[in-house]
């Protein structure tokens, strides 16, 4: 085969490139006059532009990068660079598209707002870094769930100088109450969309001073710098955790013990259910592998003996929230809901299901 009918087998028309690419004929064209794209070349008679087999993998990765809104100069950047370098650049799109619509949001809320005649008005000034620890904590008790958007969701309640955040996945239940800086200046409660709390997480650690502010359909805090964090309040009835707590059955068996050690057993086990059982001054955390691997930690432990399952991506995180050198562990049976405090500093509370016991 000769050099040109060899050139000619590999090249294909627009029409078969662009199937291949999922870009249309006439991007095609665009990106080939913008220097994106140029096909390898151009019929001097008909005009027809013929590309590259191996032009492939570069025209899907244009056509992905204008799908997320990368710019056409942004484009060429990545296309151009390094693989580390163009992930980098693209990671920095992202950012600024979240940081885009984080300040749409503000904006829109603004305007409907005004357009609805509600009033904004402060609620209570309290520590950025308090607030965002307590945020951190709860959210480990939230799921994205479409079906259930209060699962992923945090209550906050302000009354009596304190704020309560409060967050639930049906499974755990995380509540965590932070004092405030200044005088409340009404009491209110509202749910509010964890995913915008997540986006500004850090700004709130970054603040010392941070005002709740709250109106129709949204609470704003205000950080440092003029920043505004806007969060959608959901319309949706966030379970009485309060009453739920009342309602705890007894507890019959109590357990202090290292956080730090219990964590690192948990986390050494390689299994997806967790075992905790008492003997005397000692909390045994094993798995149901095979051969089971069992952690003997010293506790101070009172009430009856007990020996209960609980899945790990539940029991996990609540371990891993909670503040302090020890670990206050509450039991009240086999089927009922274990709570997990800081022995040292009670203002985080996680509830956890059991799934199990053994006989």
């Amino acid at each position: 085969m000769s050099e040109s009918e060899e050139r000619d087998h590999d090249e294909m028309p627009i029409g078969a490139f662009a199937r291949r690419t999922g870009l249309t004929p006439s991007a095609l064209r665009f990106y080939g006059e913008s220097g994106l794209l140029t096909p390898v070349r151009v019929d001097d008679a008909t005009g027809y532009r013929f590309y590259d087999a191996d032009q492939t993998e570069r025209g899907v990765l244009l056509r992905r990068l204008r799908e997320i809104g990368v710019s056409l100069v942004d484009s060429r950047a990545v296309l151009d660079a390094e693989t580390v370098t163009a992930a980098g650049l693209v990671e920095a799109h992202v950012r600024d598209v979240e940081q885009s619509t984080l300040a749409m949001r503000v904006r829109s809320a603004d305007i409907i707002e005004s357009l609805n005649g509600f009033a904004e008005t402060a609620v209570v000034t309290i520590s950025g870094p308090a607030l965002a620890a307590a945020m951190d904590q709860v959210a480990s008790a939230t799921v994205r769930d479409q079906g259930l958007p209060v699962l992923d969701a945090v209550h906050m309640t302000v009354a009596d100088d304190e704020i309560t955040v409060a967050a639930t996945d049906r499974y755990r239940l995380a509540i965590r109450t932070v004092a405030v800086l200044d005088r409340v200046h009404r009491s209110w409660s509202g749910t509010l969309a964890a995913e915008d709390l997540r986006t500004g997480l850090a700004q709130l650690r970054r603040s010392a001073r941070v005002e709740l502010r709250v109106a129709e359909r949204r609470a704003r805090l205000c950080v440092a710098n003029g920043a505004v964090l806007d969060c959608r309040l959901l319309d949706v009835a966030f379970p009485d955790y309060r009453a739920m707590v009342a309602d705890l059955a007894p507890v019959t068996t109590s357990v202090i013990v290292e956080a730090a050690r219990l964590v690192r057993a948990v986390e050494a086990i390689d299994s997806e259910r967790i075992q905790m059982r008492t003997d005397e001054a000692t909390l045994v955390v094993a798995g149901d592998s095979v051969p089971a691997t069992a952690h003997r930690l010293s506790a101070r432990t009172s009430g009856a003996s007990l020996d209960i399952w609980f899945d790990i991506t539940t029991v996990h995180p609540g371990l891993v929230s909670t503040a302090g050198a020890e670990v206050l562990l509450e039991f009240r049976g086999a089927a009922q809901p274990l709570t997990i405090t800081s022995a040292d500093s009670g203002d985080l509370t996680t509830v956890v299901m059991p799934i199990g016991h053994s006989n």
